[in-house]
């Protein structure tokens, strides 16, 4: 793609994210590089370093974190309502045409986890920073998950997570839940669409949303004044 369409686009979804109002605050910057600190493995210090050795300052660093959320937040708001919810029929068709994507990523992993859930998410945090305490208000459940145990979105944020972390605080609509990846375990088996619904749901989802994002943009682009200066 030309660099003055990907300027276009860029201007075109920045507009269209200001006139939406997506405001991302400085609590959810702040929890969004902590997620990407525990999933790399490493401490906040040690990922500020390597910022830093990259030539970016943590300031810019945080900038473009916010530019993120905004955007998954404008996708969530605006995009996702435009996505029919797929059928079984559309998803075993999916999922036999991408059955390659599917049998060499783990979707059958077990995972043992000891969760966290609670009303509060002032309550996760403290259950978090103090793993040994008994918060009151935060119950506690030793569980073994596999891709067909929990949202496909969740599975992915307990995958993502290395053994010995916790998960970032997951809003459920019911509470706030985190989990504490004890240790996986890889199944190698052949998967069928029964066994790795959930994963197959996500992947279409993924690529509906990008076909959905890029004709929304068409359509601005259609309505927009757009002059291109050459000189």
């Amino acid at each position: 793609m030309a660099i003055w369409r990907l300027l276009i686009q860029d201007r075109l979804e920045k507009s269209a994210i200001e006139r939406a109002n997506i405001e991302v605050s400085q609590e959810e910057v702040d929890e969004k590089i902590a997620q990407i600190s525990s999933s790399k493995g490493i401490s906040l210090d040690k990922l500020k370093f390597a910022i830093s050795k990259s030539g970016i300052s943590f300031e810019d660093y945080r900038q473009e974190i916010k530019k993120g959320l905004q955007k998954e937040k404008f996708l969530f708001k605006k995009v996702m309502p435009l996505i029919p919810k797929p059928t079984d029929e559309e998803l075993k068709l999916f999922f036999n045409t991408n059955r390659d994507k599917f049998e060499n990523n783990s979707p059958m992993s077990q995972i043992s986890v000891l969760s966290y859930f609670s009303n509060s998410s002032s309550k996760i945090k403290q259950a978090i920073s103090n793993p040994m305490m008994m918060i009151d208000g935060v119950v506690r459940k030793n569980q073994l998950i596999t891709a067909k145990d929990v949202p496909a979105n969740i599975f992915q944020i307990i995958q993502n997570t290395p053994e010995g972390s916790f998960t970032k605080p997951i809003n459920t609509g019911r509470g706030f839940i985190s989990y504490y990846v004890k240790s996986k375990a890889i199944q190698n088996l052949n998967s069928n669409f029964e066994m790795v619904k959930n994963q197959v749901e996500l992947l279409w989802l993924q690529e509906q949303r990008k076909k959905a994002m890029k004709d929304f943009i068409d359509k601005l682009k259609d309505s927009a004044e757009i002059r291109i200066i050459r000189i």
